[in-house]
């Protein structure tokens, strides 16, 4: 099942004695687009706090009640905190799912969902539109496609295209570069945000 990252952003996470926040990004690989992390927001303003969770430390996705369900208990939780997104993210000791820090050269390839939104797309023959929202699949944990805004301003057609056309993200200059032409991408799959996608 497919949600949109829009959506995703105000669900309920729970570890297994307690409820620990919200949903606040997930940070997938730009090259496979596994999502390795969910970024879980507890407390407001001043008081607010951010742990980096292994997306394979969650158990459930329940969409109609919105909530994600962790094999983490609280106290583990709060070991995946660090205090950026990085190659310190592989490194994080005592938080259970991380991988090795033999694996930490590939967190250069991480990105953020929330961020991504927004990015103008470049097909192959020209500008296209902008990123609408990031549709996240739940098992497995990946971000299968994109949706793209065909119009910058006013109110148009919105489509999905599959992570597979994605050549490269220029997070510099904001810009998302597909391996098909405007057309092609005009013609895919229309986004109907009631409709649930698989």
């Amino acid at each position: 099942m497919l949600d949109s990252m829009k959506r995703l952003r105000w669900y309920q996470v729970a570890a297994t004695d307690a409820r620990v926040g919200l949903v606040e990004d997930v940070y997938f690989d730009s090259h496979s687009w596994d999502v390795r992390y969910l970024v879980v927001e507890k407390g407001m303003l001043l008081w607010r706090r951010r742990y980096f969770v292994p997306a394979l430390a969650v158990a459930e996705v329940e969409p109609h009640e919105r909530r994600l369900q962790l094999r983490l208990s609280k106290e583990q939780v709060a070991q995946c905190s660090p205090s950026g997104v990085g190659r310190t993210l592989s490194r994080r000791a005592g938080c259970p799912w991380t991988r090795k820090a033999s694996a930490a050269a590939d967190d250069y390839r991480l990105r953020s969902a929330k961020q991504l939104i927004g990015h103008r797309v470049q097909a192959v023959d020209g500008a296209v539109g902008r990123i609408g929202d990031v549709l996240v699949d739940a098992q497995p944990v990946s971000v299968p496609r994109i949706v793209v805004a065909t119009r910058k301003w006013l109110p148009g057609r919105k489509v999905t295209v599959l992570t597979k056309h994605v050549q490269g993200i220029n997070g510099a200059n904001q810009r998302v570069f597909l391996d098909i032409n405007r057309k092609a991408v005009r013609n895919s799959p229309k986004y109907d945000p009631a409709e649930q996608m698989s």
